[in-house]
């Protein structure tokens, strides 16, 4: 479960750093790229639910 959260929280952190790079150098990408981040964000999000309800199930 560690694992799943590193990896996801890296994966953040790289489209973060992508969509910074192509903020500063393509004004009119800006949207797109954060339109992109917030879906990505969603997906860690739901992927952090799943992963904790899975460990809550087990638990029980």
């Amino acid at each position: 479960m560690i694992t799943v959260k590193k990896s996801v929280v890296y994966e953040l952190r790289k489209t973060a750093i992508q969509n910074a790079r192509s903020v500063i150098s393509k004004q009119h990408k800006a949207n797109q790229n954060l339109t992109n981040f917030d879906e990505l964000h969603i997906s860690a999000i739901s992927l952090q639910t799943v992963v904790l309800q899975g460990i809550t199930l087990k638990s029980i």
